[in-house]
């Protein structure tokens, strides 16, 4: 064997080393990346039988997908969906748990759990999961989006303004970062800066129904409606 073909057999040796060795690290300690195709129809059955209330037979379809190595994160959702419908919050903080232990880089599961946890009066735990996660998500604007339902629902106008802003230019195509952000601006007294961000909302969304909505409940009596 000449140097050339020993270099290049090496090389191949090699590969395949690090091929194997990620395979197994990534396929016995981490989620390997989601299969969603496989599992579209059952979503979808479950997600059906969640909306006629039919909770326990859509539990009763999902419980298993959740043991698979692939198992997606809409999963873990649908399941603390069915927890939260059933008044059931100390299972689904246990779902949104392993949504943020599987899929840690997705906002997802640390917005789900930080809902759980102001609802139970939990503010400052959740106020910290949310900033503790931010570095870490690829999709931080959900995140901010609880955060500023938490001002907003606690009657901290000024900083629910500050965040539902933080919103718009995290994600501008969020409905409700302008109707909510419009409504905090209101209510701290700062009318002008409410109109603003409504007409910016309008003019990006002219047909979007909650927009629409917004706009003909802020006019004035007597005002024309939208075109």
């Amino acid at each position: 064997m000449n140097s050339h073909t020993a270099f290049v057999a090496a090389m191949i040796a090699a590969g395949m080393f690090v091929l194997l060795l990620g395979t197994f690290y990534f396929g016995n300690f981490r989620r390997q990346k989601p299969a969603l195709w496989r599992y579209v129809a059952d979503i979808d059955r479950a997600g059906a039988m969640i909306r006629r209330k039919e909770y326990d037979e859509a539990e009763a379809l999902l419980a298993p997908l959740a043991s698979k190595s692939d198992a997606p994160l809409h999963i873990y959702q649908l399941r603390a969906a069915i927890a939260q419908h059933k008044g059931d919050w100390v299972v689904a903080a246990r779902h949104w748990k392993a949504a943020r232990r599987y899929f840690p880089d997705d906002a997802l599961g640390f917005a789900g759990g930080a809902r759980v946890l102001l609802r139970a009066g939990r503010r400052a735990e959740a106020v910290r999961m949310l900033e503790g996660a931010r570095s870490r998500v690829h999709n931080p604007s959900q995140l901010t989006k609880v955060l500023a339902e938490a001002a907003q629902s606690a009657g901290d106008w000024a900083e629910g303004a500050r965040l539902w802003e933080q919103v718009r230019n995290e994600a501008a195509g969020d409905i409700d970062s302008y109707v909510r952000g419009h409504d905090c601006l209101l209510a701290a007294g700062r009318p002008d800066e409410a109109a603003a961000v409504l007409a910016d909302g309008a003019m990006r969304f002219p047909r979007d129904p909650q927009i629409v909505r917004a706009v003909a409940a802020a006019a004035p009596p007597g005002a024309p409606g939208p075109a």
